[in-house]
């Protein structure tokens, strides 16, 4: 059978959350498979995983993804989840690929019932900006923010 682009975009934040030095406890919240199947539970945090392997191309240089949320996944974000979007390509082998992992202080600024969408923006050597329609400033995001990521004990 083969594989489902998802199954690879989310293999790779998990290997990114689990393989460090404190062992945690991973499970997936869903098991109803109408769901999104995007809600995973580390420890006692849970994380949502949204990809997209469509970057548009910048006039100024650089690159974004836009990530659409349904009222159903809308739903499954609450102020206790933290938020790894996978910028992808739909060329997996592209260097191209990043994680813009979003704690939970800045994803309920992100998301709103007035914002359905977030955009996630990156230049050559520089942090994510990522904006929404429920700010009009872009929240800086670093790329290395999943490797810094405390996961709670």
């Amino acid at each position: 059978m083969s594989l489902k682009e998802y199954e690879l975009f989310h293999g790779v934040v998990l290997a990114r959350l689990v393989r460090r030095d404190k062992p945690v406890t991973l499970r997936l919240i869903e098991t109803n498979t109408t769901e999104s199947w995007s809600v995973y539970r580390i420890n006692d945090v849970n994380i949502f995983f949204k990809h997209s392997s469509n970057p548009r191309n910048l006039i100024k240089g650089g690159i974004s993804w836009t990530f659409s949320f349904t009222k159903s996944q809308l739903e499954q974000i609450n102020t206790s989840t933290e938020l790894a979007l996978i910028c992808g390509s739909k060329d997996t082998k592209s260097k191209k690929m990043e994680i813009c992992f979003i704690e939970q202080k800045e994803v309920s600024r992100l998301l709103s019932k007035s914002s359905k969408s977030i955009t996630a923006h990156l230049k050559p050597n520089k942090s994510f900006r990522v904006s929404s329609s429920a700010i009009a400033d872009k929240v800086i995001i670093s790329r290395s923010a999943i490797e810094k990521y405390e996961v709670p004990s």
